[in-house]
């Protein structure tokens, strides 16, 4: 698969992209980053374009984690989160503001892994 420029290494797994460096993507987690922006350009997903998973508003984020449900790359967006130790925004259908949604991604993505 050919990376689109900025979103990927020229060969997966090789070298650190532009955006890996802009967003600061932890080594560990660039692997998992680049499956889901990946993912990202081939599917069509709730949080395309929409503010509601990075809001400081309690309720946007609610709204947000509730629009997860259904999205194609949910599985990629999880991986992701867990493997950065994501602290803000919605990912997964989780808000990683809080500690409690943090373990419940990890318990979460711990599950399918044992499954």
């Amino acid at each position: 698969m050919e990376p689109i420029r900025g979103y990927g290494p020229a060969s997966y797994g090789q070298r650190e992209s532009v955006a890996e460096k802009v967003f600061g993507i932890p080594p560990e987690a660039a692997p998992a980053w680049r499956r889901l922006q990946a993912g990202r350009r081939l599917n069509v997903t709730p949080c395309d374009g929409r503010p509601e998973w990075i809001s400081e508003s309690r309720t946007d984020r609610r709204e947000a984690a509730r629009l997860c449900a259904g999205c194609p790359i949910a599985d990629l967006c999880g991986t992701y989160a867990s493997t950065a130790d994501e602290r803000a925004g919605v990912w997964a259908g989780h808000d990683m503001t809080s500690p409690a949604q943090r373990k419940a991604l990890r318990d979460q993505q711990n599950g399918a892994v044992a499954a």
